[in-house]
């Protein structure tokens, strides 16, 4: 059997004197392939770096709604640049339960988010915390949406269907 986790952190500060062996035993265990998903700017070249030092390691860059507050001009454009060598753009989405920046914010940055995805013809993975009605706002309110990967999603299986 071939699995793939689609969503890891390996960028993360927690990972740094052991990455290797983590790597390690996921493969040790048949995952033979891993997304590793940014959250933040500043973790962009590190998911780039060490995706490129572990061929198992698939790129996947975007702004997490955590962190659509703080984000300086030109984003959107270095984005749009480094989306071309991802397998996605993520990890992106909403967040009502555990986000200071106010929704309107999140949703103004997740749907540029979602653009760049149809534009370069991306999967978005998407992170939504109790922000299931913004979530389908935001994409019914859309023309185009790209192929979408929910993740921690703890919604019905009807509002999957809706999706």
């Amino acid at each position: 059997m071939s699995l793939t986790d689609t969503h890891v952190h390996l960028q993360a500060e927690c990972f740094k004197d052991d990455l290797e062996e983590v790597v390690q035993r996921a493969l040790n265990a048949g995952v033979k392939r891993m997304v590793c998903c940014a959250t933040e700017i500043e973790d962009w070249q590190r998911v780039f770096r060490i995706c490129q030092e572990n061929s198992c390691l698939m790129p996947a860059c975007g702004v997490h709604p955590w962190f659509a507050g703080r984000l300086s001009e030109g984003w959107e454009d270095r984005l749009r640049q480094i989306a071309e060598k991802c397998c996605a753009v993520g990890e992106i989405g909403l967040d009502k339960l555990l986000c200071d920046t106010d929704i309107e914010r999140q949703t103004e940055v997740f749907n540029r988010q979602l653009n760049i995805c149809v534009e370069t013809g991306k999967p978005a993975i998407v992170h939504c915390l109790k922000a299931f009605g913004p979530l389908m706002n935001t994409l019914s309110s859309r023309k185009e949406n790209p192929k979408l990967l929910m993740h921690s999603y703890s919604g019905s299986a009807e509002f999957m269907k809706e999706l």
